[in-house]
Protein backbone atom coordinates (compact mmCIF):
# COMPACT_ATOMS: atom_id res chain seq x y z
CA UNK A 1 0.00 0.00 0.00
CA UNK A 2 2.96 2.83 1.16
CA UNK A 3 4.84 1.73 -1.99
CA UNK A 4 2.11 2.04 -4.31
CA UNK A 5 1.33 5.69 -2.72
CA UNK A 6 4.49 6.92 -3.52
CA UNK A 7 4.80 5.45 -7.05
CA UNK A 8 1.88 7.42 -7.44
CA UNK A 9 3.74 10.37 -6.43
CA UNK A 10 5.64 10.01 -10.16
CA UNK A 11 2.02 9.71 -12.20
CA UNK A 12 0.99 13.24 -10.28
CA UNK A 13 3.67 14.87 -10.16
CA UNK A 14 5.85 17.38 -11.86
CA UNK A 15 8.67 19.81 -10.71
CA UNK A 16 8.62 23.39 -10.48
CA UNK A 17 10.76 24.85 -13.06
CA UNK A 18 11.28 28.13 -10.57
CA UNK A 19 11.24 26.14 -7.21
CA UNK A 20 12.77 22.73 -8.39
CA UNK A 21 10.59 20.40 -6.06
CA UNK A 22 6.94 18.28 -7.22
CA UNK A 23 3.72 19.69 -7.15
CA UNK A 24 1.11 18.32 -8.44
CA UNK A 25 -0.18 19.13 -11.33
CA UNK A 26 -3.40 18.19 -13.00
CA UNK A 27 -1.50 18.07 -16.56
CA UNK A 28 0.54 14.80 -15.63
CA UNK A 29 -2.95 13.47 -14.26
CA UNK A 30 -3.33 9.51 -15.54
CA UNK A 31 -6.23 10.20 -17.81
CA UNK A 32 -7.71 8.75 -20.80
CA UNK A 33 -6.10 10.18 -24.01
CA UNK A 34 -3.34 11.34 -22.09
CA UNK A 35 0.07 9.84 -23.33
CA UNK A 36 1.17 6.63 -21.49
CA UNK A 37 4.02 7.24 -18.57
CA UNK A 38 7.09 6.06 -19.36
CA UNK A 39 8.53 5.09 -15.65
CA UNK A 40 12.55 3.76 -15.66
CA UNK A 41 12.98 0.69 -13.10
CA UNK A 42 16.53 0.25 -11.61
CA UNK A 43 17.18 -2.57 -9.18
CA UNK A 44 19.48 -4.69 -10.08
CA UNK A 45 17.71 -7.73 -10.22
CA UNK A 46 20.40 -9.53 -12.06
CA UNK A 47 21.58 -10.46 -8.32
CA UNK A 48 18.55 -12.47 -7.78
CA UNK A 49 17.76 -11.16 -3.98
CA UNK A 50 13.78 -12.02 -3.61
CA UNK A 51 13.32 -8.63 -2.18
CA UNK A 52 14.27 -7.19 -5.73
CA UNK A 53 12.00 -8.84 -7.32
CA UNK A 54 9.07 -8.70 -5.46
CA UNK A 55 9.60 -4.78 -5.40
CA UNK A 56 9.48 -4.78 -9.20
CA UNK A 57 6.41 -7.08 -8.72
CA UNK A 58 4.58 -4.37 -6.87
CA UNK A 59 5.51 -1.60 -9.37
CA UNK A 60 3.88 -3.69 -12.39
CA UNK A 61 1.03 -4.77 -10.75
CA UNK A 62 0.35 -0.84 -10.22
CA UNK A 63 1.82 -0.09 -13.34
CA UNK A 64 -0.98 -2.68 -15.32
CA UNK A 65 -3.27 -0.37 -13.43
CA UNK A 66 -2.27 3.18 -14.14
CA UNK A 67 -1.36 2.34 -17.71
CA UNK A 68 2.34 2.94 -17.29
CA UNK A 69 5.01 1.75 -19.56
CA UNK A 70 8.14 0.24 -17.35
CA UNK A 71 11.29 -0.22 -18.67
CA UNK A 72 14.14 -1.87 -16.65
CA UNK A 73 17.16 -0.07 -17.23
CA UNK A 74 20.78 -0.17 -15.89
CA UNK A 75 22.19 2.10 -12.70
CA UNK A 76 24.12 3.99 -15.03
CA UNK A 77 23.73 8.09 -15.27
CA UNK A 78 24.37 8.12 -18.92
CA UNK A 79 21.03 6.40 -19.30
CA UNK A 80 19.36 9.58 -18.18
CA UNK A 81 20.50 11.58 -20.77
CA UNK A 82 18.13 13.43 -22.73
CA UNK A 83 18.51 12.60 -26.21
CA UNK A 84 17.60 15.04 -29.08
CA UNK A 85 15.95 17.54 -26.07
CA UNK A 86 13.99 15.04 -25.05
CA UNK A 87 13.30 13.55 -21.18
CA UNK A 88 13.65 9.74 -21.68
CA UNK A 89 11.44 9.20 -18.56
CA UNK A 90 8.92 10.34 -16.89
CA UNK A 91 10.04 9.37 -13.48
CA UNK A 92 12.37 6.52 -12.14
CA UNK A 93 11.98 4.19 -9.24
CA UNK A 94 14.58 2.17 -7.55
CA UNK A 95 18.10 1.43 -6.37
CA UNK A 96 19.10 5.40 -6.67
CA UNK A 97 22.53 6.05 -5.75
CA UNK A 98 23.12 9.58 -5.55
CA UNK A 99 24.69 10.21 -9.35
CA UNK A 100 21.52 8.75 -10.31
CA UNK A 101 19.37 11.02 -7.98
CA UNK A 102 21.46 14.23 -9.18
CA UNK A 103 21.17 13.39 -12.70
CA UNK A 104 16.98 13.03 -12.08
CA UNK A 105 16.98 16.45 -10.64
CA UNK A 106 18.70 18.14 -13.24
CA UNK A 107 16.53 17.14 -15.87
CA UNK A 108 13.39 17.56 -13.18
CA UNK A 109 12.53 14.21 -13.29
CA UNK A 110 10.99 12.53 -10.18
CA UNK A 111 12.68 9.97 -8.39
CA UNK A 112 11.73 7.07 -5.86
CA UNK A 113 14.28 5.46 -4.12
CA UNK A 114 13.71 1.72 -2.43
CA UNK A 115 17.31 1.44 -1.35
CA UNK A 116 17.78 2.13 2.44
CA UNK A 117 21.76 2.50 2.63
CA UNK A 118 21.87 4.70 -0.76
CA UNK A 119 24.04 8.16 -0.35
CA UNK A 120 21.09 9.83 -2.19
CA UNK A 121 20.12 13.23 -0.10
CA UNK A 122 16.57 14.53 -0.38
CA UNK A 123 14.76 12.00 -2.40
CA UNK A 124 11.33 10.44 -1.62
CA UNK A 125 12.14 6.86 -0.57
CA UNK A 126 10.27 3.74 0.10
CA UNK A 127 12.18 1.52 2.81
CA UNK A 128 11.93 -1.88 4.37
CA UNK A 129 11.07 -1.61 8.20
CA UNK A 130 14.28 -3.31 9.68
CA UNK A 131 13.89 -2.90 12.86
CA UNK A 132 10.17 -4.55 12.75
CA UNK A 133 11.39 -7.25 10.93
CA UNK A 134 14.51 -8.16 13.39
CA UNK A 135 11.50 -7.72 16.37
CA UNK A 136 9.53 -10.38 14.44
CA UNK A 137 12.11 -12.41 13.84
CA UNK A 138 12.94 -12.86 17.59
CA UNK A 139 9.44 -13.40 18.61
CA UNK A 140 9.20 -16.05 16.28
CA UNK A 141 12.23 -18.15 17.20
CA UNK A 142 11.33 -17.33 20.91
CA UNK A 143 8.31 -19.08 20.18
CA UNK A 144 9.85 -21.98 18.37
CA UNK A 145 11.14 -22.62 22.12
CA UNK A 146 14.89 -21.37 21.18
CA UNK A 147 17.19 -20.27 24.21
CA UNK A 148 19.87 -19.50 22.40
CA UNK A 149 20.55 -16.96 19.10
CA UNK A 150 22.80 -15.54 16.84
CA UNK A 151 22.47 -12.78 14.21
CA UNK A 152 24.29 -12.52 10.86
CA UNK A 153 24.47 -9.12 8.47
CA UNK A 154 26.48 -7.01 7.17
CA UNK A 155 29.17 -4.83 8.71
CA UNK A 156 28.78 -1.11 8.84
CA UNK A 157 25.37 -0.66 6.92
CA UNK A 158 22.32 0.80 8.07
CA UNK A 159 19.69 -2.36 7.66
CA UNK A 160 21.80 -4.67 9.46
CA UNK A 161 22.46 -2.17 12.55
CA UNK A 162 18.96 -1.16 12.93
CA UNK A 163 17.44 -4.82 12.32
CA UNK A 164 20.03 -5.63 14.98
CA UNK A 165 18.11 -3.42 17.66
CA UNK A 166 15.04 -4.55 17.03
CA UNK A 167 16.32 -8.46 17.35
CA UNK A 168 17.71 -7.05 20.70
CA UNK A 169 14.86 -5.53 22.15
CA UNK A 170 12.55 -8.64 22.61
CA UNK A 171 15.64 -10.89 23.47
CA UNK A 172 16.92 -8.68 26.00
CA UNK A 173 13.80 -8.22 28.48
CA UNK A 174 13.32 -11.91 28.32
CA UNK A 175 17.23 -11.97 29.63
CA UNK A 176 18.42 -13.61 26.14
CA UNK A 177 22.17 -12.60 24.69
CA UNK A 178 23.03 -13.44 20.80
CA UNK A 179 26.39 -13.74 19.02
CA UNK A 180 26.71 -12.17 15.76
CA UNK A 181 28.91 -12.63 12.40
CA UNK A 182 29.02 -9.35 11.03
CA UNK A 183 31.20 -9.23 7.48
CA UNK A 184 32.13 -6.19 5.31
CA UNK A 185 29.96 -6.40 1.59
CA UNK A 186 33.24 -5.62 -0.12
CA UNK A 187 35.18 -7.83 -1.37
CA UNK A 188 32.56 -10.51 -1.84
CA UNK A 189 31.54 -9.07 -5.14
CA UNK A 190 33.51 -8.99 -8.72
CA UNK A 191 36.30 -11.26 -7.82
CA UNK A 192 35.74 -12.01 -4.48
CA UNK A 193 38.58 -10.91 -2.86
CA UNK A 194 37.58 -11.15 0.50
CA UNK A 195 35.67 -14.92 -0.07
CA UNK A 196 38.21 -17.20 1.94
CA UNK A 197 37.77 -14.60 4.24
CA UNK A 198 34.47 -14.86 4.70
CA UNK A 199 33.98 -18.32 4.74
CA UNK A 200 37.17 -18.71 7.17
CA UNK A 201 34.99 -16.55 9.45
CA UNK A 202 31.40 -17.93 8.73
CA UNK A 203 32.73 -21.64 9.41
CA UNK A 204 34.68 -20.60 12.88
CA UNK A 205 31.23 -18.49 14.02
CA UNK A 206 29.17 -21.57 13.15
CA UNK A 207 31.72 -23.89 15.16
CA UNK A 208 31.06 -21.90 18.16
CA UNK A 209 27.17 -22.47 18.60
CA UNK A 210 26.06 -24.72 21.55
CA UNK A 211 22.94 -26.07 19.61
CA UNK A 212 19.85 -25.80 19.86
CA UNK A 213 20.49 -22.11 18.30
CA UNK A 214 17.60 -19.69 16.31
CA UNK A 215 19.62 -17.20 13.76
CA UNK A 216 18.19 -14.31 12.18
CA UNK A 217 20.19 -14.15 8.80
CA UNK A 218 19.48 -10.16 7.07
CA UNK A 219 20.44 -12.05 3.32
CA UNK A 220 18.91 -14.50 1.70
CA UNK A 221 21.87 -15.20 -0.55
CA UNK A 222 24.36 -15.62 2.52
CA UNK A 223 21.64 -17.24 4.73
CA UNK A 224 22.53 -20.01 1.89
CA UNK A 225 26.05 -19.79 2.47
CA UNK A 226 25.34 -20.18 6.40
CA UNK A 227 23.35 -23.20 5.33
CA UNK A 228 26.20 -24.27 3.28
CA UNK A 229 28.91 -24.51 6.07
Amino acid sequence: MLLAKIIRFIASSRIDERKGFPQKAKDMSLKAGKATKRVAICLEMEWGHKRHLETYAGVQKYAEKAGWDCVTIPSAVRVLKPKSGAVPFDGILGRITEPLAQAAHKIKMPAVNVWLNSPAKNISSVLADFETSGKIAAQHLVGRGFKRFGYMGFLREKDSRIQIEGFREILKPLGFRFTTYRFPRAGLGGEGLGWERFLDGLEKWANSWQPPIGVLVSNDLYCRHLIET
